[in-house]
């Protein structure tokens, strides 16, 4: 073409990059003339740098926590359990309770929990040697041990050698707290039997019988907890004190005959002073049982020998 000079297109694209381009110099320069010169300050957009994700260095346990929204002193008390369980991985059989006994209740109920499938009745041998070196345990932690420990192998105390060591190794306030109490929703006339040979006095039997009508979802009253109560009642030493007046009122309403037939023939001075006397010959009458006629003869003594 004419006047066309390959020289003078190359100088025009040059110009033309330079203008859009905001790093070439004539840009730039351009820039700073509008600075100084007091305009606006343009707009520049600005690249955000991504923080590059650090190594985690937590374990799965932890981030879970995290995941959850549990607070930094959940994820902190999950490592320290954690290197609890490597420790206690390390013991076992009495050196094992040896250390569990120092524990902490939290961090006791965890251990164990984690471990609850493993424990054996060997393990109840262990616990009872371990209690009988250490007088610094509390009752609380006692009783967790032998919650865990001693109820899912219960069957065991069937033996003397397990039952003997059991009742003079561990307080009787941890036997009924630990072992007993926990037993009452799923208990068993075999097992009914086993808690009846463990030497409770009678202020424990009072808070026993607290327990069973304190604890709604106990009723309806099972045949194996009926039969408990029964026998709670009629062991010697009666239970002169401990039976309050609520707890009373609830085993003349939920019990059967044969409870009641007890209550009559053992405490008739009991149900006259807690103005019960009259409830048990309602119900009595209203049964069709066998033992209706004996409760009633009974009621009709308890009258006749106090004068009412």
């Amino acid at each position: 073409m004419p006047g066309y000079s390959r020289h003078v297109d190359f100088a025009f694209s040059s110009t033309l990059i330079n203008a859009f381009d905001p790093c070439s110099t004539i840009t730039r320069k351009r820039q700073w003339q509008l600075n100084s010169d007091g305009g606006p300050d343009p707009f520049v957009p600005v690249k955000r740098k991504r923080k590059q994700q650090q190594p985690s260095s937590l374990t799965s346990q932890q981030k879970v926590l995290n995941a959850q929204g549990e607070p930094a002193a959940a994820v902190e008390t999950s490592v320290d359990s954690l290197s609890l369980m490597r420790e206690l991985e390390a013991l076992s059989g009495q050196a094992l309770f040896e250390r569990l006994v120092t524990l902490p209740l939290p961090q006791l109920d965890y251990v164990c929990q984690q471990r609850k499938d493993t424990w054996s009745q060997d393990h109840i041998m262990d616990l009872c040697n371990a209690l009988s070196n250490d007088t610094t345990c509390s009752m609380t932690c006692i009783s967790a041990l032998v919650r865990h420990v001693i109820v899912p192998n219960v069957d065991s105390l069937q033996k003397r050698v397990f039952l003997t060591s059991v009742t003079e190794h561990i307080p009787e306030r941890s036997l009924l707290d630990g072992l007993v109490i926990p037993m009452l929703p799923e208990l068993t006339r075999p097992r009914v039997q086993i808690l009846l040979k463990l030497p409770l006095t009678p202020t424990s039997r009072a808070s026993l019988l607290r327990a069973v009508c304190n604890n709604s979802s106990l009723k309806p009253w099972s045949d194996a907890l009926l039969q408990l109560i029964e026998r709670t009642l009629s062991q010697q030493p009666l239970l002169t004190t401990g039976i309050s007046s609520d707890v009373a009122t609830v085993l003349v309403n939920e019990a059967n005959l044969q409870i009641l037939l007890v209550l009559t023939s053992k405490y008739g001075q009991l149900l006259v002073n807690q103005q019960l006397l009259d409830s048990v010959e309602t119900k009595a009458q209203a049964s069709q049982q066998v033992l209706k006629r004996a409760v009633l003869g009974q009621v009709m003594s308890i009258r006749k020998r106090l004068g009412i």
